[in-house]
């Protein structure tokens, strides 16, 4: 009897806050839990970044291929040597006449780089995209640490999309 009026007495009197002991403890534990989820929240991380480099790099070649059949030219995406970015090239007639490939004014004149994680390897280093919507095929390898992303390009519908997602 005496224990159920003492549990009567606690239940009626305000809680006035938590107890030094107890916030450490939620301090503690919730430490604990970003440790072990920090290592599964950094490969999302870099998920999403090599999603978005493929996305990107599919989208501007579809531009290009776009742009080709709209403008009647020919455009040539060009790899940088060291695999860090890329460039585009427009073609145009010189002052003899004759076509050659030069840089377009605007975005597109500029390189446009890869993020500096990102590790890329392409089958060829230049591609050519052609006005009846045609492009030289070519394969993209994206890859950040032990994730890979393939983008292949179809010559023959000049389309550009992700193959296969892999983790090494």
């Amino acid at each position: 009897m005496n224990l159920l009026r003492r549990l009567r007495q606690l239940s009626n009197r305000k809680s006035r806050g938590f107890t030094l002991i107890e916030l450490i403890v939620v301090i503690s534990l919730m430490s604990i839990l970003l440790t072990f989820t920090f290592p599964a929240l950094k490969n999302v991380y870099q998920n999403w970044q090599l999603d978005l480099s493929a996305d990107k790099l599919r989208q501007s070649l579809l531009y290009l291929r776009t742009s080709s059949i709209t403008d009647q030219c020919r455009y040539k995406f060009v790899v940088q040597s060291d695999n860090r970015g890329y460039s585009v090239l427009r073609e145009d007639l010189d002052e003899q006449g004759e076509p050659s490939f030069v840089s377009p004014s605007g975005k597109w004149g500029k390189i446009q780089y890869f993020p500096e994680d990102l590790q890329v390897a392409a089958n060829k280093t230049e591609v050519i995209f052609y006005p009846d919507g045609t492009a030289t095929p070519a394969e993209f390898t994206l890859g950040i640490k032990d994730m890979k992303m393939t983008l292949i390009l179809d010559g023959a519908l000049g389309y550009a999309k992700v193959q296969d997602t892999t983790e090494l």
